[in-house]
């Protein structure tokens, strides 16, 4: 009996107490999972490099840290890692160099300690939420001069290295996004920096050899993690990027594949002394970035392939904070209006001269050495990014050409079509706002209005549309997933419609759609956009139909009601509003509640399971007792 009992009791608080710690389901439940790149890339936000650290060249092999701090810079501690996710950083990318610590002779082995260190500092990253960039970086074995011959030897070591680092990296989530290569490239040659056909071919080559590599591997999240490949030398001109071939596998273009890029433009500014000044209002100056984010739109990102602009940066050109802090703004808004997610370059360096000045945290502390810089690339001019209430009222262009007050380009209304057969018409009509052109058989096309500014913030939506034919437009948010709001019948006729959405704070693609369904050319007018007190709900309806300025029976009576019920409207309203905010509070999912729920759990089987042992304890003193 008293063996019996003493399993018996053991057992029930083995399990009471195995309740405490459900660490392994409760991590798996927080993994990133499932994404799509394009996902990946609209949460990725704004990144820092540590650059000129683990991606130097300098130290000895027998020494893991020497290669860390041979160009300057300090051991990289958990302070720093932490500094940059105060700063606003959601990304961070570490390069690595390898080249030091591979053995050759066995393999291409990596050694232990040497990866042991780089696990360390994506460990940091990783206990930060940020989102990680690995790459291979300043390797002389991929910068071969003859890398338009010798492909196929560097493939075999490429592979060999990438496939260590997936077996290591293996079950990081996809919070984690490999990079094949940083700046691949014939190092030497007059032609380095812009390459040729043979040498492109030789990057498109290498970049299959990479994610082959990856996806065949097939362990813990390497079947779904986010694959950066570079063209030649990363490079931001137009023929290498025309030159970029996506990878093959299983017979089709290659799955969750990002386009990496590097941008230091215009290169006078950024990466010499030669010009201290940057104006955004100056096309001279603005000219080489909107043709390269206007290049990666038409060759990647509007057919679905995402980009990260894995580098960018201004030096320090004596002591120009000024003119830096507005080329940043500029940078930072173009990239985030366009959703590339872009990663500054800081390599350590304070000094104010020589091109290549790059330094934005005091490494020893974490600290912000330009937060003015930093804050403008991350959240832009605060004024400029502010949300503020809309109303757009469409003015006809002339024959002339004459600028108007507003057109469908200035307020982000684009074509969101795989088919190219969407269009966005600003007309001539002085009745009509602008047209939207979808063919009814292509239900992947739509038309959208970026919202992105209206994070965290209820709207109330008021439009007319109408078509030329009688049909459909289904208006809804695209948030993370459409949420479909209004469907909308109309005809010749003005409808007006309205409704109301509240946006979550997280980072994400925001936009207000537009898709036919029966019509093949819609019009929109007179949006207009507020901002209420923040609520926790959303409700949509189309008001009123038929024309803008007709009132139909049914409104009228119901206005003449409502001028003899004012008060009691009003209560009513304010009940439904209570019991909406109620519902939905119910239906969002509440880290606070499920935090104080888990907390409460763990208290009460601590409880039981002290009460379980201490019955044990007194009924095993009355059996010795009886003894």
């Amino acid at each position: 009996m008293k063996k019996s009992l003493k399993i018996t009791a053991f057992l029930l608080a083995s399990v009471l107490l195995a309740g405490l710690f459900p660490v392994a389901s409760k991590a798996e439940g927080e993994k990133l999972t499932g994404k799509t790149a394009m996902e990946i890339t609209q949460m990725m936000g704004k990144g820092w490099n540590l650059g000129n650290t683990f991606d130097a060249t300098g130290g000895s092999p027998n020494n893991i840290y020497s290669q860390e701090t041979s160009w300057g810079n300090p051991k990289v501690t958990k302070e720093l890692i932490d500094g940059v996710k105060a700063a606003g950083f959601t990304t961070i990318r570490i390069p690595v160099t390898w080249n030091n610590f591979i053995d050759k002779s066995n393999g291409y082995q990596i050694d232990e300690a040497f990866l042991n260190r780089v696990n360390e500092i994506v460990d940091y990253a990783f206990e930060n939420d940020l989102f990680v960039i690995l790459n291979v970086h300043h390797e002389e074995w991929v910068n071969d001069k003859n890398i338009h011959e010798n492909y196929e030897e560097i493939g075999k070591e490429l592979h060999a290295v990438w496939s260590q680092l997936a077996d290591r990296f293996a079950e990081y989530d996809q919070h984690l996004l490999f990079e094949g290569m940083n700046e691949p490239r014939a190092t030497g040659m007059g032609y380095e920096w812009t390459g040729n056909q043979a040498c492109y071919e030789a990057v498109n080559y290498l970049d299959q050899v990479f994610v082959d590599c990856i996806r065949n591997n097939g362990k813990g999240y390497n079947a779904e993690r986010a694959l950066m490949i570079p063209g030649y030398a990363a490079s931001s001109s137009a023929a290498v990027l025309n030159s970029i071939q996506i990878p093959q596998y299983n017979g089709k273009d290659a799955e969750n594949v990002i386009i990496s890029v590097h941008c230091y433009s215009p290169y006078s500014f950024c990466l010499t002394d030669d010009q201290e000044s940057f104006n955004p209002n100056n096309s001279q100056d603005t000219a080489d970035i909107t043709s390269l984010i206007g290049n990666l739109k038409y060759l990647f990102l509007d057919k679905g392939i995402p980009v990260v602009m894995g580098e960018c940066g201004a030096t320090n050109t004596r002591d120009n904070e000024d003119a830096r802090k507005l080329w940043f703004t500029f940078i930072g808004d173009i990239t985030r209006e366009n959703g590339i997610p872009a990663v500054v370059w800081d390599n350590g360096a304070k000094g104010n001269s020589g091109g290549e000045c790059h330094n934005y945290f005091e490494r020893e502390t974490g600290e912000q050495a330009y937060p003015e810089l930093l804050s403008a690339f991350i959240y832009g001019d605060p004024e400029a990014n502010k949300p503020k209430d809309i109303f757009i009222d469409f003015e006809p262009y002339d024959e002339a050409g004459a600028t108007v007050l507003a057109t469908p380009e200035q307020y982000g209304f684009t074509p969101k079509t795989l088919t190219k057969k969407a269009k966005v018409n600003h007309t001539k009509d002085a009745n009509v706002g602008f047209s939207a052109v979808i063919p009814n058989s292509d239900k992947s096309s739509y038309v959208t209005m970026d919202l992105s500014k209206f994070a965290g913030k209820t709207i109330n939506v008021k439009l007319y549309l109408k078509s030329e034919s009688q049909g459909t437009v289904t208006l809804g948010i695209l948030e993370n997933e459409s949420q479909d709001l209004v469907t909308a019948q109309l005809d010749t006729a003005w409808t007006e419609v309205t409704f109301s959405y509240q946006f979550w704070e997280d980072p994400c693609e925001r936009a207000l759609f537009f898709q036919g369904d029966g019509v093949d050319v819609f019009y929109v007018d007179d949006i207009s956009i507020t901002m209420v007190e923040e609520k926790d709900r959303y409700e949509a309806q189309v008001l009123k139909e038929g024309e803008a300025d007709g009132t139909t029976e049914e409104s009228a009576a119901n206005e003449s009601v409502e001028e003899d019920s004012d008060t009691e409207s009003d209560i009513a309203s304010n009940n439904g509003q209570d019991e909406a905010d109620d519902a939905v509070q119910q239906s969002k999912p509440s880290s606070e509640t499920n935090g104080s729920t888990y907390q409460w759990i763990i208290v009460i089987c601590i409880v039981i399971a002290l009460v379980v042992i201490i019955l044990y304890i007194v009924m095993v003193k009355k059996k010795t007792g009886k003894k």
